[in-house]
Protein backbone atom coordinates (compact mmCIF):
# COMPACT_ATOMS: atom_id res chain seq x y z
CA UNK A 1 0.00 0.00 0.00
CA UNK A 2 2.98 2.16 1.08
CA UNK A 3 4.48 1.77 -2.65
CA UNK A 4 1.29 2.69 -3.79
CA UNK A 5 1.52 5.72 -2.47
CA UNK A 6 4.89 6.64 -3.50
CA UNK A 7 3.54 6.25 -6.72
CA UNK A 8 0.62 8.50 -6.69
CA UNK A 9 3.19 10.88 -5.43
CA UNK A 10 5.36 10.55 -8.23
CA UNK A 11 2.56 10.52 -10.84
CA UNK A 12 2.04 14.23 -9.31
CA UNK A 13 6.17 14.94 -9.75
CA UNK A 14 5.56 13.93 -13.16
CA UNK A 15 2.30 16.34 -13.70
CA UNK A 16 4.29 19.34 -11.88
CA UNK A 17 7.08 18.74 -14.77
CA UNK A 18 4.28 18.61 -17.40
CA UNK A 19 3.04 22.07 -16.30
CA UNK A 20 6.35 23.61 -16.05
CA UNK A 21 7.21 22.35 -19.77
CA UNK A 22 3.91 23.96 -20.91
CA UNK A 23 4.73 27.49 -19.15
CA UNK A 24 7.85 27.55 -22.03
CA UNK A 25 4.90 27.44 -24.88
CA UNK A 26 3.35 30.85 -25.20
CA UNK A 27 0.48 29.33 -27.32
CA UNK A 28 -2.96 29.74 -25.28
CA UNK A 29 -4.69 26.71 -26.56
CA UNK A 30 -1.30 24.53 -26.06
CA UNK A 31 -1.52 25.69 -22.86
CA UNK A 32 -5.44 25.63 -22.73
CA UNK A 33 -5.15 22.40 -22.99
CA UNK A 34 -2.64 21.48 -20.68
CA UNK A 35 -4.15 22.88 -17.97
CA UNK A 36 -7.39 20.50 -18.67
CA UNK A 37 -4.83 17.45 -18.86
CA UNK A 38 -3.59 18.58 -15.48
CA UNK A 39 -6.40 18.79 -13.82
CA UNK A 40 -7.91 15.70 -14.97
CA UNK A 41 -4.97 13.89 -13.98
CA UNK A 42 -4.69 15.44 -10.42
CA UNK A 43 -8.08 14.70 -10.24
CA UNK A 44 -7.71 10.96 -10.18
CA UNK A 45 -4.17 11.31 -8.41
CA UNK A 46 -5.98 12.86 -5.09
CA UNK A 47 -8.60 10.62 -5.45
CA UNK A 48 -6.42 7.50 -5.37
CA UNK A 49 -4.10 8.66 -2.68
CA UNK A 50 -6.90 9.88 -0.84
CA UNK A 51 -8.59 6.26 -1.31
CA UNK A 52 -5.04 4.32 -0.44
CA UNK A 53 -4.30 6.58 2.52
CA UNK A 54 -7.81 5.86 4.10
CA UNK A 55 -7.07 1.90 3.16
CA UNK A 56 -3.91 1.74 4.85
CA UNK A 57 -4.77 3.99 8.16
CA UNK A 58 -7.74 1.44 8.10
CA UNK A 59 -5.38 -1.24 8.29
CA UNK A 60 -3.43 0.05 11.00
CA UNK A 61 -5.61 0.26 13.48
CA UNK A 62 -7.43 -2.64 12.73
CA UNK A 63 -3.87 -4.34 13.68
CA UNK A 64 -3.02 -1.89 16.10
CA UNK A 65 -6.23 -2.70 17.91
CA UNK A 66 -5.40 -6.75 17.94
CA UNK A 67 -2.26 -6.06 19.26
CA UNK A 68 -3.66 -4.53 21.91
CA UNK A 69 -6.37 -6.86 22.55
CA UNK A 70 -3.45 -10.01 22.52
CA UNK A 71 -1.36 -7.89 24.93
CA UNK A 72 -4.68 -7.64 26.93
CA UNK A 73 -4.91 -11.60 26.64
CA UNK A 74 -1.55 -12.50 27.49
CA UNK A 75 -1.49 -10.16 30.73
CA UNK A 76 -4.49 -12.28 31.61
CA UNK A 77 -3.21 -15.50 31.55
CA UNK A 78 -0.01 -14.07 33.25
CA UNK A 79 -2.20 -13.99 36.23
CA UNK A 80 -4.24 -17.10 36.03
CA UNK A 81 -3.21 -19.60 38.99
CA UNK A 82 -0.47 -22.57 37.85
CA UNK A 83 -2.19 -25.89 38.87
CA UNK A 84 -0.62 -29.19 38.32
CA UNK A 85 2.89 -29.42 39.95
CA UNK A 86 5.70 -29.60 38.26
CA UNK A 87 4.92 -30.30 35.35
CA UNK A 88 2.49 -28.04 35.04
CA UNK A 89 5.46 -24.82 36.05
CA UNK A 90 7.68 -26.42 33.25
CA UNK A 91 4.65 -25.62 30.59
CA UNK A 92 4.21 -22.90 32.35
CA UNK A 93 7.75 -21.66 31.73
CA UNK A 94 7.69 -22.50 28.47
CA UNK A 95 4.39 -20.48 27.73
CA UNK A 96 6.17 -17.51 29.55
CA UNK A 97 8.59 -17.88 27.23
CA UNK A 98 6.62 -18.04 24.05
CA UNK A 99 4.65 -15.18 25.43
CA UNK A 100 7.56 -13.14 25.70
CA UNK A 101 9.22 -13.80 22.30
CA UNK A 102 5.44 -12.91 21.60
CA UNK A 103 5.16 -9.72 23.55
CA UNK A 104 8.57 -8.42 21.68
CA UNK A 105 7.31 -9.09 18.57
CA UNK A 106 4.41 -7.26 19.17
CA UNK A 107 6.43 -4.31 20.36
CA UNK A 108 8.36 -4.91 17.06
CA UNK A 109 5.30 -5.14 15.17
CA UNK A 110 3.58 -1.90 16.82
CA UNK A 111 7.28 -0.01 16.08
CA UNK A 112 6.91 -0.75 12.43
CA UNK A 113 3.59 0.36 12.41
CA UNK A 114 4.32 3.60 13.91
CA UNK A 115 7.09 4.43 11.48
CA UNK A 116 4.09 3.00 8.23
CA UNK A 117 2.24 5.59 9.82
CA UNK A 118 4.78 8.29 10.01
CA UNK A 119 6.25 7.80 6.18
CA UNK A 120 2.17 7.29 5.27
CA UNK A 121 1.68 11.09 6.69
CA UNK A 122 5.16 12.16 5.72
CA UNK A 123 4.62 10.96 1.81
CA UNK A 124 1.10 12.83 1.87
CA UNK A 125 2.25 15.54 3.01
CA UNK A 126 4.78 15.96 0.41
CA UNK A 127 2.33 14.78 -2.10
CA UNK A 128 -0.05 17.78 -0.87
CA UNK A 129 2.62 20.23 -1.51
CA UNK A 130 3.79 18.73 -4.67
CA UNK A 131 -0.26 19.15 -6.04
CA UNK A 132 -0.61 22.86 -4.18
CA UNK A 133 2.75 23.70 -6.20
CA UNK A 134 1.16 22.06 -9.29
CA UNK A 135 -2.56 24.21 -8.84
CA UNK A 136 -0.37 27.56 -8.12
CA UNK A 137 1.57 27.08 -11.60
CA UNK A 138 -1.38 26.19 -13.55
CA UNK A 139 -2.94 29.36 -12.48
CA UNK A 140 -0.47 31.26 -13.35
CA UNK A 141 -0.31 29.93 -16.95
CA UNK A 142 -3.70 30.70 -16.87
CA UNK A 143 -3.71 33.92 -15.82
CA UNK A 144 -0.71 34.15 -18.50
CA UNK A 145 -2.60 32.57 -21.29
CA UNK A 146 -5.73 34.97 -20.69
CA UNK A 147 -3.42 38.16 -20.55
CA UNK A 148 -1.90 36.88 -23.77
CA UNK A 149 -4.90 36.63 -25.40
CA UNK A 150 -6.42 40.10 -24.23
CA UNK A 151 -3.25 41.57 -25.49
CA UNK A 152 -3.43 40.36 -28.87
CA UNK A 153 -7.45 41.27 -28.69
CA UNK A 154 -6.44 44.21 -28.72
CA UNK A 155 -3.83 44.75 -30.80
CA UNK A 156 -5.77 43.25 -33.41
CA UNK A 157 -8.75 45.82 -32.57
CA UNK A 158 -6.24 48.58 -32.83
CA UNK A 159 -5.04 47.71 -36.27
CA UNK A 160 -8.08 47.18 -37.88
CA UNK A 161 -9.55 50.89 -35.95
CA UNK A 162 -6.49 52.30 -37.92
CA UNK A 163 -7.43 50.97 -41.27
CA UNK A 164 -10.82 51.73 -40.37
CA UNK A 165 -9.71 55.25 -40.28
CA UNK A 166 -7.43 55.48 -43.43
CA UNK A 167 -9.78 53.50 -45.69
CA UNK A 168 -13.39 53.71 -44.12
CA UNK A 169 -15.52 51.24 -42.92
CA UNK A 170 -17.57 50.72 -39.28
CA UNK A 171 -15.32 50.83 -36.04
CA UNK A 172 -18.19 49.26 -34.22
CA UNK A 173 -16.82 45.30 -34.36
CA UNK A 174 -13.34 46.99 -33.48
CA UNK A 175 -14.60 48.76 -30.25
CA UNK A 176 -16.70 45.78 -28.85
CA UNK A 177 -13.45 43.90 -28.61
CA UNK A 178 -11.82 46.77 -27.09
CA UNK A 179 -15.11 46.51 -24.61
CA UNK A 180 -14.68 42.80 -23.84
CA UNK A 181 -11.09 43.05 -23.58
CA UNK A 182 -11.58 45.92 -20.58
CA UNK A 183 -10.59 48.54 -22.31
CA UNK A 184 -12.01 51.73 -22.06
CA UNK A 185 -13.07 53.23 -24.90
CA UNK A 186 -12.58 57.28 -25.74
CA UNK A 187 -16.12 58.95 -26.55
CA UNK A 188 -14.56 60.39 -29.91
CA UNK A 189 -14.45 56.70 -30.92
CA UNK A 190 -17.51 55.37 -29.47
CA UNK A 191 -19.69 57.92 -30.94
CA UNK A 192 -18.19 57.43 -34.52
CA UNK A 193 -18.84 53.66 -34.65
CA UNK A 194 -20.42 53.31 -37.71
CA UNK A 195 -17.34 55.13 -39.65
CA UNK A 196 -15.00 58.27 -39.66
CA UNK A 197 -14.68 60.76 -42.84
CA UNK A 198 -11.57 59.45 -44.40
CA UNK A 199 -9.08 61.96 -45.92
CA UNK A 200 -9.78 61.08 -49.11
CA UNK A 201 -13.75 61.58 -48.94
CA UNK A 202 -12.97 65.26 -46.89
CA UNK A 203 -10.87 66.01 -50.16
CA UNK A 204 -13.16 65.01 -52.27
CA UNK A 205 -15.74 67.17 -50.83
CA UNK A 206 -13.83 70.10 -50.09
CA UNK A 207 -13.67 71.29 -53.71
CA UNK A 208 -17.59 71.86 -54.26
CA UNK A 209 -17.97 73.26 -50.66
CA UNK A 210 -15.21 75.58 -51.17
CA UNK A 211 -16.88 77.10 -54.82
CA UNK A 212 -19.64 77.63 -52.55
CA UNK A 213 -17.72 79.71 -49.88
CA UNK A 214 -15.90 81.23 -52.12
CA UNK A 215 -18.69 82.50 -53.92
CA UNK A 216 -20.15 83.64 -50.65
CA UNK A 217 -17.38 84.81 -49.68
CA UNK A 218 -17.07 87.24 -52.77
CA UNK A 219 -20.50 88.58 -52.81
CA UNK A 220 -20.44 89.37 -49.01
CA UNK A 221 -17.03 91.62 -49.60
CA UNK A 222 -17.82 93.07 -53.03
CA UNK A 223 -17.24 96.78 -52.84
CA UNK A 224 -15.92 99.53 -54.27
CA UNK A 225 -16.39 100.53 -58.26
CA UNK A 226 -19.21 99.11 -60.45
CA UNK A 227 -16.31 96.70 -62.02
CA UNK A 228 -15.57 95.36 -58.99
CA UNK A 229 -18.76 93.58 -58.20
CA UNK A 230 -19.03 93.28 -61.86
CA UNK A 231 -16.02 91.33 -61.50
CA UNK A 232 -17.01 89.61 -58.55
CA UNK A 233 -20.44 88.31 -59.98
CA UNK A 234 -18.08 87.46 -62.88
CA UNK A 235 -16.16 85.00 -60.88
CA UNK A 236 -18.86 83.71 -58.74
CA UNK A 237 -20.96 82.99 -61.70
CA UNK A 238 -18.22 81.43 -63.21
CA UNK A 239 -16.59 79.25 -59.92
CA UNK A 240 -13.39 79.33 -61.10
CA UNK A 241 -10.57 79.84 -57.94
CA UNK A 242 -7.12 79.06 -57.73
CA UNK A 243 -6.15 75.54 -57.61
CA UNK A 244 -2.55 76.14 -56.29
CA UNK A 245 -1.59 77.72 -52.91
CA UNK A 246 -1.32 81.64 -53.24
CA UNK A 247 -0.58 84.29 -50.76
CA UNK A 248 -2.87 86.72 -49.56
CA UNK A 249 -6.45 87.93 -47.77
CA UNK A 250 -9.10 87.55 -50.64
CA UNK A 251 -10.92 84.15 -50.04
CA UNK A 252 -9.84 82.46 -53.26
CA UNK A 253 -6.09 82.91 -51.60
CA UNK A 254 -7.27 81.50 -48.11
CA UNK A 255 -8.96 78.24 -49.85
CA UNK A 256 -6.22 77.74 -51.99
CA UNK A 257 -4.17 77.30 -49.04
CA UNK A 258 -6.70 75.15 -47.07
CA UNK A 259 -6.85 72.99 -49.96
CA UNK A 260 -3.07 72.64 -49.86
CA UNK A 261 -2.94 71.90 -46.31
CA UNK A 262 -5.72 69.74 -46.63
CA UNK A 263 -3.47 67.95 -49.44
CA UNK A 264 -0.97 67.39 -47.15
CA UNK A 265 -2.99 65.47 -44.65
CA UNK A 266 -2.58 68.83 -42.21
CA UNK A 267 -6.46 68.96 -41.13
CA UNK A 268 -6.36 71.55 -38.50
CA UNK A 269 -3.99 74.01 -40.66
CA UNK A 270 -7.05 73.71 -43.52
CA UNK A 271 -9.89 74.35 -40.22
CA UNK A 272 -7.62 77.13 -39.71
CA UNK A 273 -7.47 78.72 -42.86
CA UNK A 274 -11.38 78.68 -43.14
CA UNK A 275 -11.56 80.31 -40.07
CA UNK A 276 -10.38 83.63 -41.22
CA UNK A 277 -13.20 83.74 -44.29
CA UNK A 278 -15.89 85.98 -44.31
CA UNK A 279 -19.11 84.76 -42.43
CA UNK A 280 -20.93 83.77 -45.61
CA UNK A 281 -18.12 81.66 -46.20
CA UNK A 282 -17.47 80.09 -42.79
CA UNK A 283 -21.12 79.38 -42.61
CA UNK A 284 -20.52 77.27 -46.43
CA UNK A 285 -17.90 75.04 -45.29
CA UNK A 286 -19.28 74.65 -42.00
CA UNK A 287 -20.36 71.08 -42.51
CA UNK A 288 -17.17 70.22 -44.21
CA UNK A 289 -15.40 71.56 -41.22
CA UNK A 290 -17.43 69.59 -38.49
CA UNK A 291 -16.63 65.98 -40.76
CA UNK A 292 -12.94 67.04 -40.99
CA UNK A 293 -13.25 67.80 -36.62
CA UNK A 294 -14.81 64.26 -36.04
CA UNK A 295 -11.90 63.03 -38.03
CA UNK A 296 -9.24 64.69 -36.21
CA UNK A 297 -10.56 64.08 -32.94
CA UNK A 298 -11.02 59.97 -33.80
CA UNK A 299 -7.20 59.70 -35.15
CA UNK A 300 -6.51 61.80 -32.03
CA UNK A 301 -8.47 59.41 -29.46
CA UNK A 302 -6.74 56.17 -31.39
CA UNK A 303 -3.24 57.58 -31.37
CA UNK A 304 -4.24 58.04 -27.66
CA UNK A 305 -5.26 54.44 -27.43
CA UNK A 306 -2.36 52.98 -29.17
CA UNK A 307 0.35 54.75 -27.01
CA UNK A 308 -1.61 53.91 -23.41
CA UNK A 309 -1.92 50.44 -24.16
CA UNK A 310 1.75 49.90 -25.79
Amino acid sequence: MRDGLVQQAARLDTLSKAVDAAAADTTGADVASAQAAFAEETGTALADLRGGLSALDTRISDTAARLDALDGRLAALEKRPVEGGAASATALEAFGREMEALRAEMTSQKMSLAEARAQVQAEAARAAETMKAAVAEAGRLRTEAEETARQATVRAALGRIQAALTAGGALDPALADLKGAGVEVPPALAEQGQGVPTLEALRAAFAPAARDALAASLKETASGSLWDRTLAFLRTQSGARSLAPREGTDPDAILSRAEAALAAGDLDAAIAGIGTLPADGQARMAEWVTLAKRRIAAAAAAAALVAELK
